[in-house]
């Protein structure tokens, strides 16, 4: 896969069109079709394409769309090595908790003011 397309599918999964990708690049919608049937683009405009698309350069260059897919198709197969599963784990855990708390602390502030 190109670097181009690589741009192409980050920006629609953002919901960009390439004129608003252009509009930030201070390019024009042409370009942008342009850019995305690339298979290389220089380093320093690849990295404001990141910027734009709040990404790395290095998710650009490396962005597996074959992967990505089966994540969403088939999310019980093992796609991630087993620690970075743990770790996807244990953050989404201590989200979980972290929300339950602010939930709470704000049930108890409207129980507060029920009672006052």
């Amino acid at each position: 896969m190109s670097i181009g397309n690589n741009i192409a599918t980050i920006r629609i999964l953002k919901g960009l069109k390439q004129d608003a990708l252009a509009r930030t690049l201070g390019l024009n919608q042409t370009a942008i079709s342009a850019l995305e049937k690339c298979h290389k683009i220089n380093e320093d405009l690849l990295i404001d394409i990141a910027d734009a698309l709040e990404v790395t350069a290095s998710f650009i260059k490396n962005f597996d769309r074959a992967k990505m897919f089966k994540v969403i198709n088939y999310p019980d197969e093992q796609v991630f090595p087993i620690s970075k599963q743990e770790n996807i784990t244990m953050d989404l855990e201590a989200k979980i908790v972290e929300l339950y708390k602010r939930l709470l602390a704000c049930e108890k502030e409207k129980f507060r003011k029920v009672i006052n």
